[in-house]
């Protein structure tokens, strides 16, 4: 089973100048691939909230599957687009020879994809479960 929820804040730049231009292309890009992207078994939202734009995703899978990697893709996908934007994608699958028992975290900042080891829920076996 792999299972993942995550966030994206919308964000054109790091000190707040330039976000009428995500009125544009960018946002219209980004609501395109969220749109192509089936979400019958998933969340999938770009809402606006108080002015910002965000991204909410989650979903079960029962293997890896392209799912994930779709989910992946709209984390590089905005962060190509709009460097002031950051958000978290939390990730367990328990099929993962090397992760099985824990989630991993997917960061983006400041353009920057890195993955971490999550502190708060692993390991899953027996902090979240027996």
């Amino acid at each position: 089973m792999v299972n993942y929820h995550g966030w994206i804040k919308i964000a054109y730049s790091t000190d707040g100048e330039n976000e009428d231009k995500l009125r544009g292309n960018v946002i219209n890009t980004i609501s395109s691939r969220v749109r192509e992207i089936d979400a019958d078994n998933r969340i999938l939202v770009l809402k606006v909230l108080n002015g910002y734009f965000q991204v909410t995703l989650a979903g079960y899978t029962n293997h890896c599957s392209i799912d994930v990697d779709e989910a992946i893709g709209l984390f590089e996908l905005i962060r190509d687009l709009a460097e002031g934007s950051y958000g978290l994608l939390y990730v367990w699958n328990d099929e993962d020879d090397n992760y099985y028992n824990q989630y991993r975290v997917l960061r983006l900042a400041r353009v920057e994809l890195k993955w971490f080891d999550d502190p708060f829920l692993s390991p899953c076996n027996p902090v979240i479960e027996e």
